[in-house]
């Protein structure tokens, strides 16, 4: 069985040089190398794996789909030092994936959220800063909220306007430019931080009311909060807005604008892929939703090119 824990060792090695973060994988599969080891087993098969997968019985079919699809790429990695190992097929538990209709905000929504957000109470007076200050920042820029709350100090230059973005997803690090109203904003929340934890050691650019890194879950809790209040739902689909639909929100007028400026598609949406940080364009195309104006402007684009002919 010690096979099977070097071989994991190894994977995930791999796996972690390859950008991936491995925080479901990692315990995950550490637990069905376990699973492995109390049933005696001493390879992979197809059998082991789908009794480790369909545990607990009464989860949903989609953690069973993704349990199958960790133990599938394992066994891949496996089966190449040990010609014995039974590479389980994704087929056996199907899953399809929906991708979930994000909620795109106006900025009228927003500006209201903020306002919101900057009124929350606290005793030292930066939780509303930090909070606006955050979910400000990702509605402008398009940020994932770890890339946002991973930055540090040094990551955010107001006189150049630009943000440093590090080991973002699949490891990949950018640099992203900002409008001087935003590198303004950054700068004047720096200011109250500074004055509130004059000697904070804390690398983090947003600050709890502690003095720590604020949590993506606590970060979540207070967007969900704000919404409550001011009345964000959304009736169409019956679930509050998220943080990550700021992000779908940012991709949609951008995309608007692109249209309005008169500017070659394809080259744009390339270019907004780099910025925010996708793999290529088609990643970027995931975030984009059919909203009216966006569908007026393609549809006036169209005519105009049927005009043309």
């Amino acid at each position: 069985m010690k096979k099977l824990h070097d071989y994991l060792a190894g994977y995930l090695e791999l796996r972690s040089a390859l950008g991936y973060k491995l925080r479901t994988h990692r315990s995950s599969l550490k637990n069905f190398v376990q699973f492995a080891s109390e049933k005696e087993a001493t390879t992979i098969t197809t059998q082991l794996a789908l009794e480790w997968e369909m545990t607990p019985d009464d989860a949903n079919p989609k953690w069973w789909a993704y349990k199958l699809r960790m133990v599938h790429h394992f066994a891949l990695y496996v089966q190449v030092r040990d010609p014995a190992t039974e590479v389980p097929p994704l087929s056996l538990l199907p899953y399809s994936q929906k991708r979930p209709t994000p909620y795109i905000y106006t900025d009228n929504e927003i500006s209201r959220l903020i306002a919101a957000t900057k009124a929350l109470p606290c005793r030292k007076g930066l939780r509303g800063s930090t909070y606006s200050t955050l979910f400000g920042l990702i509605w402008v820029t398009g940020l994932r909220i770890s890339e946002a709350l991973f930055l540090n100090k040094e990551d955010v230059n107001h006189d150049n306007q630009l943000l440093t973005i590090r080991n973002a997803k699949f490891g990949k690090s950018r640099l992203i430019p900002i409008r001087v109203s935003t590198a303004n904003a950054l700068a004047h929340y720096a200011h109250c931080r500074d004055q509130i934890f004059p000697d904070n050691r804390s690398p983090s650019f947003f600050l709890s009311t502690i003095g720590t890194r604020p949590t993506t879950a606590v970060a979540q809790l207070t967007f969900k909060q704000i919404c409550s209040e001011i009345g964000i739902r959304d009736t169409n689909h019956g679930k509050r807005p998220r943080i990550h639909d700021m992000r779908h929100s940012f991709a949609v007028k951008s995309l608007v604008d692109i249209y309005k400026r008169g500017n070659d598609v394809e080259q744009e949406v390339y270019s907004l892929s780099v910025y925010m940080g996708h793999v290529g364009p088609s990643s970027t195309y995931w975030y984009f939703s059919a909203v009216p104006e966006l569908l007026e402007l393609a549809r006036d684009r169209l005519e105009s090119k049927r005009g043309n002919l």
